[in-house]
């Protein structure tokens, strides 16, 4: 519980630094200087149309024109239902996106499918400051179900998950600018990893809905599955069950459950790894459809066995990179803590 807490804490403490605060001791080396502009965010492409199946790249810019950005926190909201984040880093456990070159120091890379939010903060202390059109961070979607007219991909803007722009110590934000993509059903789509029934017939809306929750009652070795059907669409029953494995390719299922009205329902599975990623996810079938409605893909992590000598995490890991920006000691020692 003390772990937790303390992750939180660190987590708060890396979204309040990173634009306001973080670079302020490199800063304070040099001559004050006032903030001469704002500094735009947004999604490119802002608008896009693409089929069931596909996946497609989008890029957080930041433009800024001849203002200094020495650090950005750019935290997305998404459609978890139509929208999936596909891993950048499998070597890394959860899912993260593409951080840019511009800002070096990454302190936040995290993306929740479940529940359809994208954190990523990252900063500078090289001198001279970056300005104009600065490429953040890349994302990679891929289209789950349709999404008519379309589905959105907006910035928050509300604490603690509050999009911010950053000259040392200063708020430089403009307004940012969502996106809005639209995915379509094509003929394509059956034989798509996340196939939706081809049907001109068949409205969406008439499609059984599920809603996956998150992976509960983690041990090192088990993890309970949870997932709610919310509509059976067209069938008077459908049966529905847990895909999950180590990749996007899965290979092991869960029993499935023959259900005839909404609610929730779960599925424990064991004979898992200590301190591995698994990936899982929701299937419905039903006589009525040609093809199983998949929902996106989750993440969870299994508790890793402790040792007497202890073990170094993400959360350690950002306070230190807070610690070293913020008292400017030498490069190597950051090296160092990142290789722990």
């Amino acid at each position: 519980m003390r772990k937790l807490v303390k992750m939180v804490l660190i987590k708060r403490i890396a979204r309040l630094l990173i634009c306001l605060c973080l670079l302020a001791g490199t800063l304070a080396a040099v001559t004050p200087v006032t903030a001469r502009g704002q500094a735009d965010v947004s999604l490119l492409p802002s608008v896009l149309s693409v089929g069931v199946g596909d996946e497609f790249e989008v890029k957080v810019q930041v433009e800024s024109g001849s203002q200094a950005v020495t650090g950005v926190g750019a935290y997305l909201d998404f459609d978890s239902t139509r929208l999936m984040v596909m891993d950048a880093d499998s070597t890394q456990p959860g899912v993260q996106i593409t951080p840019g070159l511009v800002f070096p120091l990454v302190i936040e890379n995290e993306v929740d499918n479940s529940a359809g939010q994208i954190d990523f903060s990252a900063g500078t202390v090289n001198k001279p400051f970056p300005s104009g059109t600065l490429v953040l961070a890349t994302i990679r979607f891929k289209a789950l179900v349709p999404a008519v007219p379309a589905t959105a991909v907006t910035f928050s803007t509300v604490k603690p998950r509050e999009t911010k722009v950053g000259y040392g110590p200063e708020n430089i934000t403009g307004i940012p600018k969502s996106a809005s993509y639209s995915i379509l059903r094509t003929e394509s789509s059956v034989d798509s990893p996340f196939p939706i029934a081809f049907n001109p017939g068949l409205i969406d809306s008439r499609l059984p809905s599920v809603t996956p929750g998150r992976a509960s009652l983690i041990s090192s070795h088990t993890a309970l599955l949870i997932g709610s059907l919310k509509d059976l669409g067209a069938a008077e029953s459908v049966r529905v069950f847990f895909e999950w494995g180590l990749t996007m390719d899965y290979g092991n299922t869960t029993p499935g459950v023959i259900r005839s009205d909404k609610g929730w329902f779960a599925a424990n599975i064991d004979g898992l790894s200590p301190g591995i990623t698994y990936h899982y996810r929701i299937v419905t079938e039903g006589n009525n459809l040609s093809s199983p409605v998949y929902g996106p893909d989750m993440t969870f992590t299994t508790r890793q066995l402790k040792n007497m000598k202890g073990h170094y995490t993400d959360a350690h890991r950002i306070y230190w990179q807070i610690f070293f920006a913020w008292t400017k000691l030498p490069g190597w020692m950051m090296g160092y803590c990142n290789m722990q």
